[in-house]
């Protein structure tokens, strides 16, 4: 089920691991740890996760997985596993599996609103529900559900200044993942601004000359909202739940020189930013240059050829037979592009032509885009 995530998040086919999910599904319309196994709440939360999130949230084993959990809600309006009592953690992950499925099931608005009563039972003397990583997931489903942000006010002061001093929330790198996505969510909510409203920036920050990951670089964001982030161990890092508009971005690490530019952020989309940078004792070439790269398929690798890549000035170009493109003689500066071709997502990618930058932005993947025409439900 993790597994159908994490492809799904990567932009990989999950196709057959839909499939073997959906042969698992047992008669009692849940799900178990493995085929065969007895169906339990957090097993059939986590497999109605995987099929919302996957674009599968209409097909018979999802509305199985939905009836499996409405019937074994407690009269408290808890979930739990067998005969163990109410839990906070399984009751806020069916939640976030039922929540998708507000509209297309007159019983599910009922269950959630049970479930939300009893998970705000459930906080203690601060605001919390016990363990970092209980209170970050209740968090996360009652946000999710449209729970009025200001009802946790206290909840997020507590678990803020339960931050240690490395960074981490009860040193796990897990669980810190998990509270960073719930106070995005609550900043999100506080502000008025829902998860579809917003957009997203991803980057990758590397060496201009052997392309290795940089960890530890300073990255900037000004804009409708201040963010500040360092690198990751892959050279990776991310913000999310931010609102729509234009920004100005700043990366700096010790031994390099620094990177500025601007890009925009559209409501609802997210933008790819691959930024290599020069070493400091490194002269900088300020003449213009060539922008090159090659656009593939994100699932087989197959060439794209036809694909358009237009720059935010209108400036157009197609790939060719063998995939790649070129804009010649752009000058040293911020830029923004959107990548399109048929069957395929459009995206929106941002870089810097940095001073003596070569210009290269390596293998751009084409996530295609899925049918969910055979997936709607019919009106009844």
């Amino acid at each position: 089920m993790r597994l159908i995530l994490a492809r799904d998040d990567s932009g990989l086919s999950v196709v057959n691991q839909i499939d073997e999910l959906k042969s698992r599904v047992n008669v009692d319309g849940g799900f178990g740890d493995l085929g065969n196994f007895s169906s339990t709440v957090l097993d059939t939360a986590f497999a109605l996760e995987a099929l919302n999130s996957s674009g599968y949230g209409n097909v018979q084993a999802a509305h199985s997985s939905v009836g499996f959990l409405l019937k074994t809600q407690k009269p408290d309006g808890g979930w739990a596993i067998g005969v163990n009592d109410d839990s906070v953690y399984v009751t806020a992950l069916a939640v976030l599996a039922l929540s998708p499925h507000k509209s297309s099931f007159s019983e599910v608005p009922v269950a959630l609103n049970a479930a939300r009563n009893f998970l705000l039972s459930k906080r203690d003397e601060i605001g919390l529900w016990g363990e970092d990583y209980t209170s970050a997931v209740a968090l996360i489903a009652l946000l999710s559900d449209g729970a009025e942000a200001s009802l946790f006010q206290s909840s997020v002061g507590a678990l803020t200044n339960k931050q240690a001093v490395n960074g981490s929330w009860s040193d796990d790198v897990y669980i810190r993942a998990l509270v960073l996505r719930a106070l995005a969510a609550y900043n999100a909510a506080n502000s008025g601004i829902s998860g579809t409203q917003t957009g997203a920036v991803l980057g990758h920050i590397e060496d201009n000359q052997d392309h290795s990951a940089l960890a530890g670089a300073m990255i900037t964001l000004t804009g409708a909202e201040s963010r500040t982030t360092v690198s990751d161990a892959n050279g990776n890092f991310e913000w999310s739940s931010l609102p729509p508009g234009g920004y100005t971005i700043q990366i700096d690490k010790t031994g390099y020189h620094s990177a500025n530019g601007v890009l925009t952020v559209a409501a609802g989309a997210s933008v790819a930013l691959k930024q290599a940078l020069i070493k400091a004792d490194v002269f900088l070439d300020t003449a213009p240059g060539n922008i090159f790269g090659k656009i593939i398929d994100g699932e087989s690798g197959e060439t794209l050829s036809g694909a358009h890549i237009e720059m935010v000035n209108g400036t157009t170009v197609l790939t060719g037979s063998d995939d790649s493109f070129v804009f010649n003689a752009l000058a040293r500066g911020s830029y923004q592009a959107l990548l399109s071709a048929d069957g395929y997502q459009s995206q929106s990618i941002s870089f810097v032509f940095s001073p003596r930058s070569n210009g290269d932005l390596g293998l751009l993947r084409g996530k295609r885009r899925l049918n969910f025409a055979s997936f709607q439900k019919k009106s009844v």
